[in-house]
């Protein structure tokens, strides 16, 4: 399981992934799949709902569709 996320391991991320509650997941601006984000060492993250991830997750897939 750790080399199929190995490229999703940002810097500290143990002691980072300590402080957000358990409903709570990471957001990364630039979307990690963009050319942009594809180094997540320098991305922009912050502490999330899941809900509110899980929201937008799918009012994107629900735009992407049209």
């Amino acid at each position: 399981m750790a080399k199929f996320y190995e490229g999703f391991f940002f810097e500290n991320w143990q002691e980072e992934v300590v402080k957000i509650s358990l409903d709570e997941v990471f957001a990364f601006m630039p979307f990690l799949w963009t050319k942009e984000g594809s180094n997540i060492n320098c991305v922009s993250k912050r502490a999330v709902s899941a809900d509110e991830n899980f929201r937008f997750t799918l009012e994107c897939m629900k735009n992407l569709k049209r």
